[in-house]
């Protein structure tokens, strides 16, 4: 959900804009928006298409038809090229693939290796991590809650910000998260650290 309220802002107006957004935040979200659009169809068609079959040697060949034009269709975004210059080069990964990939349930991604873009080594972690009970809880120890401030503070606990140095205090459930003033901040966030 945390990264829906990042797509859609703080007034939604984002939401419902795109369908292979939509579609993708879907699988958490059974109440998201209706959407029709793609907003930037090259390369992005195909992989929509990807989602409308349930069998997936079809999607598999919608995913191939994506990956064969991803680079050459983004063209226009700023990262595009960087490797020809000096710096800022970090490679260049298709994620929405990964995430096709993943949301798709497709078990056998082998025919995708052969793409630059692919990020088969992702996936390959996602097929083969199973957490330990204690892996399990160090996970869920960095899983914090968030609330914006001048919202009630869901549990009792102490709550910290970091829009302010020693900001760290107990607050009972119910009450407001105090509003922190400071020039080009920008929202406030009050973060959940423990109960005691």
């Amino acid at each position: 959900m945390s990264v829906a309220k990042l797509v859609d802002r703080e007034n939604q107006e984002n939401g419902g804009k795109d369908w292979i957004v939509e579609e993708f935040l879907a699988f958490s979200d059974d109440n998201r928006f209706d959407c029709s659009d793609v907003l930037f169809p090259q390369p992005y068609f195909e992989l929509s298409n990807a989602f409308v079959s349930q069998d997936n040697k079809v999607s598999l060949k919608h995913l191939h038809k994506f990956l064969k034009k991803w680079y050459k269709d983004l063209a226009g975004v700023p990262w595009h090229d960087t490797h020809k210059a000096d710096g800022g080069y970090y490679r260049y990964w298709s994620f929405e693939a990964a995430c096709s990939v993943i949301l798709l349930e497709i078990n056998d991604d082998k025919e995708l290796y052969d793409y630059l873009y692919y990020p088969k080594d992702l996936i390959a972690f996602y097929h083969s991590f199973n957490p330990t009970a204690g892996e399990e809880n160090l996970l869920n120890k960095y899983n914090r809650i968030a609330i914006k401030a001048g919202e009630k503070a869901p549990q009792s606990g102490y709550w910290f910000t970091v829009a302010s140095n020693n900001s760290r205090q107990y607050f009972n459930a119910g009450e407001i998260l105090p509003e922190i003033k400071k020039q080009d901040w920008g929202e406030v966030y009050w973060q959940f650290e423990k109960e005691e």
